[in-house]
């Protein structure tokens, strides 16, 4: 989604903060889901999975890629890479 709105959206710095941040929102339910499904019925019990090292080195790499994954996206939000970069052409459409 991010790729298609950066490479056919307007340019807008605010349409890509938009998109990230919707991104972003939707990580958390999405680890909750694993969680859940993992531990066979029961968020805890999946979290307790993952805290005792029942899960295989897969399991742990579909639930924690997402983590690192939100973390960028959380610090692109904040602002720690820096500001973002507009083009010329941006600059004169005014976006």
């Amino acid at each position: 989604m991010l790729l298609a709105v950066m490479l056919y959206g307007n340019g807008s710095p605010r349409l890509v903060h938009a998109t990230v941040s919707a991104l972003a929102v939707v990580d958390p339910p999405h680890w909750l889901g694993m969680l859940y499904v993992m531990g066979r019925g029961s968020v805890w019990e999946g979290a307790g999975a993952v805290m005792r090292g029942e899960w295989t080195p897969e399991m742990r790499t579909l639930f924690l890629l997402p983590l690192v994954t939100c973390g960028m996206k959380v610090s692109y939000l904040l602002g720690l890479w820096g500001p973002d970069r507009v083009t010329e052409e941006m600059k004169r459409k005014g976006l």
